[in-house]
């Protein structure tokens, strides 16, 4: 049975893993700002429309009140 030589070292000793996860890191910061900057601006345009769907309905309301009294 032959054995298989591994080509990549585990631990280089000069830090070239650390700057790995430090890049991926950083990227991971990055995607989740922009998921929440996306996330918010949704969160935002939604309670535009329910405040608007909200003011028309109470609108309707007040106009079925006050055709209802003299």
């Amino acid at each position: 049975m032959r054995q298989l030589k591994s080509t990549t070292p585990v631990s280089s000793g000069d830090g070239g893993v650390k700057k790995a996860n430090h890049r991926r890191t950083g990227a991971v910061t990055v995607e989740y700002i922009l998921l929440i900057t996306i996330v918010g601006l949704g969160a935002l345009v939604g309670l535009a429309a329910v405040r608007n769907s909200l003011i028309n309905e109470l609108t309707d309301l007040a106009t079925a009140i006050m055709a209802i009294t003299p």
